[in-house]
């Protein structure tokens, strides 16, 4: 192969973009996200805008712009988030652990990853919208600050 190189990297210093088809996407903290199965560029520029991500079989796929992008390597994409759509199914727990629910919603600011409410359902219970400033810790569950207190109205009660 010749090589024309004017300016930038070098051929061997470059990635074939359709071998990233099928990669990993790992978030901020290790959780596997999906996999990648769109790249994204804006017609008559040669940069990457996003990428499309394939979560599974039942749900949505992501667009994830490049600026939540941190590394790209030839086995995985690593972002330099969290989703917040990820919050889906974790447990929340009240300021002394009690269990509220799971998450069943995800409500962002816009097209950003910025968390703005979450909503969460038990089996007995209403759904529950819950704001981000009444959130203390997001960890391997989300638990809630102590000056909020969740109305407990079961679903066989009035609203």
């Amino acid at each position: 192969m010749d090589f024309f190189v004017k300016s930038g990297a070098h051929y061997k210093d470059t990635y074939d973009l359709r071998e990233l088809i099928g990669s990993r996407v790992v978030s901020k903290n290790g959780l596997v996200v999906g996999k990648i199965v769109e790249i994204r560029a804006i017609p008559g520029e040669f940069d990457i805008e996003g990428i499309v991500v394939r979560r599974g079989i039942f749900k949505s796929n992501l667009y994830l712009n490049v600026n939540y992008i941190h590394q790209i390597t030839a086995e995985a994409v690593f972002l330099n988030i969290d989703p917040s759509i990820m919050l889906k199914g974790m447990k929340v727990l009240d300021s002394e652990g009690e269990l509220i629910g799971k998450v069943y919603g995800v409500l962002r600011k816009g097209d950003l990853n910025d968390l703005d409410k979450i909503i969460v359902s038990s089996f007995w219970r209403r759904k529950v919208i819950i704001p981000v400033s009444a959130i203390r810790k997001i960890g391997e569950s989300i638990l809630l600050a102590q000056d909020y207190h969740v109305n407990k109205k079961y679903f066989w009660q009035k609203p």
